[in-house]
């Protein structure tokens, strides 16, 4: 007989902590310090909000009865926070003043989805879908809630995708928000909220782009210290985490490569299969090791 508890919370109880934590997010900017501890600790915590409410959004317009009513009450919302929003983000210049709340950003992410739905030609479709990502700029949870939306809507109703999904938009999330990241150095330097953000923003997306971009080269360095593992046959969290990492280690010069490793085996520990730890190392480390011999180049080739 399993004595083990299991909690298991539902989905009003997810949204209630969403909300909760992007409580602490709103006093830590308004109230507390800029640069403390207890103030960045607050801020990074109400982070977890973001990705929450864009999953249930997209949930909400999968069932929805009337997506025409959906997106009308979440305007009317947006409108009516608008002034709340502005007196305590943009009166106290932790906001730009033409800064728009959160509940319009998912608002364009309920357009985006629409435009994905309805618009069959690809070439118009990508501009649509650009255009909506551009607007949010000017929105709080700007860029990154519209690319989540994004991965969640187009994950479809597999359970396999979609938990691999999140992982990816919590992976970006983790990465964004972490302190100890070398990239992220400055962030709690007393610098305004906008500027914390656009930092959190760009860093994020320079990490997506600069993996997709370099894939091929990313995965040449991995099969050639995988010992005759093909990228293939490594699960997609494993893989995923290897060329993040390589990637840090070979194109950013602002991330150390023992710090890029500890954060692949310290994402391993907590998404990854409990062996794939030393996997993940044993790779790294042969990588770092050429890398210092001066054998592995940028482009992942050996010298002669």
């Amino acid at each position: 007989m399993d004595n083990k508890m299991k909690i298991e919370l539902n989905r009003d109880q997810i949204k209630y902590i969403a909300v909760f934590t992007m409580l602490l997010n709103h006093v830590a900017n308004i109230f507390l310090q800029p640069g403390t501890f207890a103030c960045e600790a607050l801020k990074d915590i109400g982070y977890f909000t973001a990705p929450v409410m864009c999953w249930f959004l997209v949930e909400g317009y999968r069932y929805t009865r009337s997506v025409k009513k959906y997106a009308g009450r979440l305007l009317i919302f947006a409108v009516i926070s608008q002034l709340p929003y502005y007196l305590a983000f943009a009166r106290n210049h932790l906001a730009p003043w033409y800064t728009l709340n959160m509940i319009f950003t998912l608002f364009l992410c309920l357009c985006l989805m629409i435009a994905e739905e309805k618009i069959s030609d690809p070439g118009k479709k990508s501009l649509v879908v650009l255009g909506i990502i551009a607007v949010s700029s000017i929105c709080d949870w700007a860029i990154l809630a519209p690319l989540y939306t994004l991965w969640f809507y187009r994950a479809g109703e597999d359970p396999k995708r979609r938990k691999k999904v999140f992982f990816i938009a919590a992976l970006v999330l983790g990465i964004t928000v972490t302190a100890e990241l070398p990239g992220a150095a400055g962030l709690a330097s007393g610098a305004g909220a906008e500027t914390r953000e656009e930092k959190l923003y760009g860093f994020a997306w320079e990490l997506v782009e600069g993996v997709w971009s370099n894939v091929k080269n990313l995965d040449s360095v991995i099969e050639r210290f995988s010992q005759n593992w093909r990228v293939d046959r490594l699960g997609k969290i494993e893989l995923t985490l290897l060329r993040l990492a390589v990637f840090e280690m070979l194109y950013r010069a602002d991330v150390p490569p023992k710090v890029a490793i500890n954060e692949a085996l310290e994402l391993s520990t907590r998404f990854g299969d409990a062996k794939a730890k030393s996997f993940i190392n044993g790779i790294l480390d042969a990588a770092i090791k050429a890398q210092e011999a001066g054998t592995l180049t940028v482009a992942g080739k050996a010298d002669a």
